[in-house]
């Protein structure tokens, strides 16, 4: 039970039980990246490396000018931020050229993805028109390169619907990074603080070595990325900067003349004066500590793969930026569905905590990005000891059952303050708790349902995948079942997002500018996460 359980929320419980519980399931492949994608994800890394070198080159020298008494006042002055304008909207041009393809039958509306595209319910065998291009010459699908990924829809604001939109997320989240490195080197310094000339000259020299290394492990790992999206390696994309010998050697000279200039600019004294690493003025005591924490935040913020709420200066990174990174349990952002390995899914993350303000179990906790406010037990089983009851004789019984298999229950109906095992020891009125299993199959954009599948969808008694099927946002019907897209009710929508005219049934419907859309959306999946109780359960 989690919340006020204390330190029995993490006992492995050791219950033989009817049906394992397998969570060891094979993960899908990942899709192929076309060469559209990989261009359009390089276009990205690209423009977000130029633009984070932008912010961060310019912000250093404004904030050099304020702080030794040059140039006093606000960054970014106008002359940088025309610069990180422009380097933007270049971003954005270059997305909108190179991450865009032509719906299969209606060429002249543009797509990211196959759901953006017209549905043609108007045939005798409804279905929807493809992301591909005329005769298929074009095949692209934005999330074959991560987007919208964990951070791109909570930037945005909304669902990423266009090729500006991605423009848009490398733009928001890059700045969002590279500012993150200004900070690491300038803190909260101010002209007014008055630190001393040579402390001001230590800290210009700090500032250009540690762009020189954000820039060289971003521009580095894009180009491993890109390298992976085209084919031209296999390799695990967080091992893009470990596994290469050469920008190895390119980040240690970098870092190597970054330590010497903080040696021969710089005396401990001087480095006393700032704000370095997020540790507030006078927070790193010497030149050594102020070499170690600069180093570590450069890599950090250039191309983290740890775990978001593990980092120091920032959940998301530079690389993040362009080549958007899985939702994880500690990104801030409540962006993970209950899956058949994730059992209860995200009710809160870090900041994102409107579930449970204040009471969000934080990651690598047994119950990490779930409200310790709810009441829970959780099972394990020990392949030493576990075994399977599934039928009085034969295969079934006493069969092993996978090491670490389990259930979640929920606890109910009782008010212990304090527990030893399943034993209330504390003060209650009402010792004995119900426990009901999240044993219902639902559909997995329904993370906490007690509604099944099949009640959901086509009522043949059969939980499955089909039964999950629902219209998508833009039906007027959204998120009723569908077997295709005649079941869904589309609309024309105008450029701007906003519905026009009529309903649709294909794009031959709609006035010219405008997009007829509205699909079933087939990509949810029925959970069964099925066990039974301790006792045996006769196969017959």
């Amino acid at each position: 039970m989690n919340g006020a359980c204390g330190a029995w929320c993490r006992t492995s419980l050791v219950i033989g039980l009817g049906t394992a519980l397998t969570l060891a399931l094979a993960l899908p492949a990942a899709a192929q990246v076309t060469k559209s994608e990989a261009k359009c994800a390089s276009k990205l890394g690209k423009g977000g490396a130029k633009l984070a070198k932008t912010v961060i080159k310019g912000h250093a020298k404004c904030r050099n000018g304020d702080i030794s008494g040059k140039s006093v006042g606000s960054c970014p002055d106008a002359k940088t931020a025309a610069k990180i304008a422009k380097a933007s909207s270049k971003l954005v041009k270059g997305a909108k050229k190179s991450c865009i393809s032509s719906c299969s039958v209606s060429n002249e509306v543009s797509c990211i993805s196959d759901a953006l595209c017209p549905p043609m319910a108007h045939l005798s065998v409804p279905t929807s028109e493809l992301c591909s291009g005329y005769q298929g010459s074009n095949p692209f699908d934005i999330g074959n390169i991560g987007f919208p990924g964990a951070y791109c829809e909570n930037a945005l604001g909304g669902a990423m619907t266009s090729a500006a939109d991605a423009g848009d997320c490398v733009t928001l989240l890059s700045t969002s990074a590279s500012l993150a490195a200004v900070d690491a080197v300038y803190g909260d310094l101010r002209a007014m603080d008055s630190i001393h000339g040579a402390a001001v000259k230590c800290l210009s020299g700090i500032g250009k070595g540690f762009g020189k290394i954000v820039g060289t492990v971003q521009k580095g790992v894009g180009k491993c990325r890109d390298s992976i999206n085209k084919g031209k390696i296999i390799l695990n994309p967080s091992a893009c900067l470990s596994s290469d010998a050469k920008l190895l050697a390119k980040v240690a000279k970098m870092e190597t003349k970054l330590a010497s200039s903080i040696n021969s600019k710089c005396t401990d004294a001087d480095i006393l004066e700032l704000d370095l690493c997020g540790q507030g003025a006078g927070g790193v005591a010497d030149r050594a500590a102020a070499t170690s924490c600069l180093l570590e935040a450069a890599r950090e913020i250039a191309a983290s793969s740890d775990n978001p709420g593990l980092r120091s200066y920032g959940s998301v990174s530079l690389i993040d930026a362009a080549y958007p990174p899985e939702a994880v349990c500690g990104d801030n952002v409540v962006n993970q569905a209950m899956t058949a390995h994730l059992l209860l899914g995200e009710e809160c993350d870090g900041s994102d905590d409107s579930a449970c303000p204040g009471a969000c179990f934080p990651p690598g906790d047994l119950w990490e990005c779930s409200c310790s406010t709810i009441a829970r037990v959780r099972t394990f089983k020990d392949q030493s000891t576990a075994d399977s009851d599934a039928g009085w004789t034969g295969l079934g019984q006493d069969a092993s059952i996978a090491d670490k298999a389990g259930l979640i229950l929920a606890v109910s109906d009782c008010d212990c303050d304090q527990l030893d095992g399943f034993t209330c020891t504390g003060n209650t009125s009402d010792s004995v708790c119900d426990l009901v299993g999240y044993q219902t199959p639902h559909c997995s954009w329904d993370p906490m349902g007690t509604t099944t599948c099949d009640s959901r969808g086509n009522g043949n008694l059969v939980n499955e995948d089909g039964d999950c099927r629902i219209c998508d946002v833009f039906s007027v019907n959204a998120g009723d079942y569908c077997g295709d897209e005649g079941d869904c009710s589309a609309q024309c929508y105008a450029s701007d997002g906003s519905v026009v005219g009529a309903g649709c049934q294909r794009q031959a419907d709609c006035a010219a500018g405008s997009v007829c859309r509205g699909q079933c959306d087939r990509s949810g999946d029925c959970l069964e996460a099925s066990d039974g109780g301790p006792q045996p359960v006769s196969q017959a």
